[in-house]
Parts: C-alpha cells; sequence; structure tokens
C-alpha cells in the first residue's frame, strides 16, 4: 500500500501475496520504480500511480529487494530492473537465507546462517565463501570490510577475498536486534 504525503491518504494498493502468506515483503525504490517481493514473484510498479510495470515468478517469492546500478537483487537472483529478465541465479549451500542482498564495490554479499557467500554483482560469478560464525541477516560495507553480526557477536571480513579480520563478542544473545550492522566512518553500530 502506497500513501501520499503530506495528506496520508492511500495512493494505491497491490497484492503481492496469498491472504495466509506471512512474509515480510520489504520493497526497495529507485528512479521512480518500486521493486518488492512476494510469495510467488518480483514485482515491478511506478511508485507514483502503482500502474504494474513488470513481475517475474521467482520459486519461493522473495522477502527483500535491494536495488543498485540497474538491477534488482532478490534473494539469490538479479534481475534487469527496466524489464524483470533474470540475470543470473546464485545456489549457495546452507539454509536460511535472510536479510537483503548488500551490493558493494561490484560484488553482491548474501549471509546464512553459517556462510558468508559473494558473487560478482553483474554476472552472478562466485567470487568467496566465508565461514561465519551464528546467524547473520543483512551485511554492512564500508572501507573495504564486510560486518556480520550475528546474537552474540560482530565479525569483519575482507571483502575482497572473504577472509576473516576480527570476531567481537557483542550482547550475549541478543534476540531483539535486527542482526544488522550499521557502518558511520569509523564506527559499526550493532
Amino acid at each position: 500500500t502506497a500513501f501520499k504525503l503530506p495528506s496520508g491518504n492511500r495512493a494505491w494498493r497491490h497484492q503481492v501475496s496469498s491472504h495466509n502468506d506471512s512474509g515480510n515483503y520489504v520493497p526497495a525504490v529507485a528512479g521512480g520504480v518500486l521493486y518488492v517481493g512476494g510469495d510467488s514473484a518480483v514485482y515491478a510498479f511506478n511508485a507514483k500511480t502503482g500502474a504494474a510495470m513488470w513481475s517475474t515468478p521467482l520459486a519461493g517469492g522473495a522477502d527483500e529487494v535491494t536495488v543498485s546500478n540497474g538491477i534488482v537483487y532478490a534473494e539469490t537472483s538479479a534481475l534487469n530492473a527496466i524489464n524483470g529478465h533474470i540475470l543470473w541465479t546464485a545456489t549457495p549451500t546452507g539454509c536460511c537465507l535472510t536479510g537483503a542482498i548488500t551490493v558493494a564495490g561490484g560484488i553482491a554479499y548474501i549471509a546464512d546462517n553459517q556462510k558468508l557467500f559473494a558473487y560478482n554483482a553483474t554476472t552472478g560469478a562466485h567470487v568467496f565463501t566465508s565461514a561465519a560464525a551464528g546467524y547473520g541477516d543483512t551485511v554492512a560495507v564500508s572501507a573495504g570490510v564486510v560486518f556480520l553480526q550475528s546474537a552474540n557477536d560482530l565479525q569483519a571480513f575482507n571483502a575482497s577475498t572473504g577472509a576473516l579480520l576480527w570476531t567481537k563478542a557483542t550482547e550475549a544473545g541478543d534476540s531483539v536486534s535486527s542482526l544488522t550492522p550499521a557502518v558511520d566512518g569509523s564506527t559499526v553500530v550493532v
């Protein structure tokens, strides 16, 4: 559902999932287009009017999307932002891919509950896989370092090679954190 500002009146609405679906669909907006996942596809709508632009079926749907340099990243797929054609699909091993894909320096980073995966953001070529301790969500990337937070620690990886740089303890068992670190210059906040 889209709302007009400053009035708050409803501008338009589209259903992207079944009524029994419990997905947490997080949209992204770029160039006047709203991109959002659903229980079986990824959709593009004119952000102002709500006019449907395209939809692309995606097995299992997509909870969170990211848009960067004309590419929509949804789960483990990359789609052309103009027409929705699938550019590449990665098949990382493991379980439970969670947060949105993070794109930085031409690399797409994907976290699951035990690994950090990196792919060429344009071609989908595998760059590296690193072991990560614990469950992570969306990673943050800054100054050549990838930060991955779990319920018990914060890990820093070399953004080009995936080498573990350090691990620091956080509040043990932090079940209320978003597990998505934020970086501002010389500070990383969890």
